[in-house]
């Protein structure tokens, strides 16, 4: 059985209280909290999936600049759509959700609408999302946190490799189980920031190679919980100054051609 299934829910708690405090003095300021309409959540939320936050209001602006409106971004290929996110990872696979999530919602709505999703319950509301194909675990879990300030813990693939370096989450667990498994042990109110500093950490360029492989080699047992506040102070000392949390930076020249059309062309953005 993997070290991280072993601890206690108490002990998890302290842990996950050690590892924030570790995290908040490495990478300042709070969770950001973004007001958007419901299906712009759920966009951003497609962006963000493992990258780093300014990387993904990087690409949901660049939408925005590429498309002249949402229903073009509905009815482009995914090749097309693909290139609002240069040098992320997983670009087609953000670009097939991004246009699943405004079919079903033109489809349901005959608008790009969902703010109905504010007054459902949490159970409604999750079984709506889960009806638009291709949806992602932490896609779903964003919208319900940010929409309906449900109590869950959105990960995403770069966060539980993460969570695994940290003893908190079995190799081999899915961000699904990892998910549940830690909402006893990260209160509600404690949620967004611990998602947070964990994309923090996940994201930054400097400790690519330390999580990319821990489901390859992950030790026998799992990693010990017990030693992951020492091991992470210890990465982040021997890691030295640098940017931080600026993981899967976009790129930053646009061509002639783009600047013209971001000229002419609104942000994807609180349009309907």
């Amino acid at each position: 059985m993997a070290a991280a299934q072993k601890l206690k829910a108490s002990e998890k708690q302290a842990l996950a209280r050690k590892l924030t405090v570790l995290l908040k003095k490495e990478y300042k300021g709070g969770a950001p909290r973004d007001e958007r309409s419901v299906l712009d959540t759920a966009l951003f939320a497609i962006c963000l999936e493992n990258a780093s936050h300014a990387a993904a209001e990087a690409s949901l602006e660049r939408v925005g600049e590429l498309f002249h409106d949402l229903n073009e971004v509905r009815v482009s290929s995914i090749s097309e759509l693909a290139e609002a996110f240069p040098g992320m990872p997983d670009a087609e696979w953000k670009a097939l959700r991004m246009r699943s999530v405004l079919q079903h919602v033109f489809e349901k709505h005959f608008a790009f609408d969902f703010e109905t999703l504010r007054r459902k319950t949490h159970e409604v509301a999750a079984k709506q999302l889960e009806k638009i194909r291709d949806l992602s675990p932490f896609v779903r879990n964003h919208v319900l946190h940010e929409v309906l300030d449900a109590h869950v813990v959105p990960l995403d693939d770069a966060q539980r490799r993460a969570t695994v370096w940290l003893g908190l989450a079995a190799p081999g667990a899915t961000v699904e189980q990892i998910s549940e498994d830690l909402k006893p042990a990260i209160r509600k109110a404690d949620a967004p920031l611990f998602c947070h500093l964990l994309r923090c950490l996940a994201t930054d360029d400097r400790f690519a190679g330390e999580f990319q492989h821990v489901d390859k080699r992950p030790p026998e047992g799992g990693f010990d919980p017990h030693t992951a506040p020492d091991r992470l102070a210890a990465l982040l000392v021997t890691a030295g100054p640098g940017r931080k949390g600026t993981g899967n930076k976009p790129a930053s020249a646009k061509s002639e051609s783009a600047k013209q059309k971001s000229a002419k062309r609104p942000t994807a953005r609180g349009r309907k």
